[in-house]
């Protein structure tokens, strides 16, 4: 069930079902019509998110350049708090993930991640993928404590890439080895 309500949409059960996997959808979000916009900052927000076995191939054509997106998302994310304070709790993971399109050839494949949010932190537990020939590496975290202004955002993350082979055809090619 899909309403509007004191200036809100709320959502109630409301579930997809792709070709490959599904996604439930429940909450809600203030919004205004005219002109139709999330509603204001300090509105407050209850929404969950919840992916079983989705593949993200239903992206492919959005993101053009015959870009071919493959895999399977699964997670649970929910999110309270208010539009300029939003705290998130749950996590998303991708396996067996891969990429290519015309704007890199090299093929990105056996990607993995895990993504975990925790109130105002969000934290990529591990994130690998094979790139061409070679291995790509990372992990980190954001905290955001006082929402997704800049004011007091943080950023750490560590990566690597060793023998990664990169195709951008309108940057050139060559392979990558690097630590951040």
């Amino acid at each position: 069930e899909v309403r509007l309500q004191h200036n809100a949409l709320v959502l109630s059960n409301a579930g997809l079902t792709f070709t490959r996997g599904e996604a439930t959808l429940t909450g809600s979000v203030p919004l205004r019509l005219n002109p139709l916009r999330v509603g204001d900052p300090d509105q407050p927000v209850s929404f969950d998110v919840g992916i079983v076995g989705l593949d993200p191939g239903i992206f492919s054509d959005t993101l053009r350049n015959n870009t071919k997106l493959a895999g399977s998302i699964d997670g649970h994310i929910g999110l309270s708090g208010t539009i300029r304070r939003p705290a998130i709790v749950g996590r998303f993971t991708l396996a067996n993930g891969s990429y290519v399109s015309d704007l890199e050839r090299a093929p990105i494949t056996q990607m993995a991640a895990a993504l975990a949010f925790n109130h105002t932190t969000a934290t990529i537990d591990r994130l690998s993928a094979r790139v061409g020939n070679g291995v790509v590496q990372a992990a980190g975290r954001m905290d955001f404590p006082n929402g997704f202004g800049a004011s007091g955002a943080s950023l750490d993350f560590k990566g690597s890439a060793r023998g990664a082979s990169l195709d951008l055809p309108a940057y050139g090619s060559g392979t990558l080895d690097a630590t951040l």
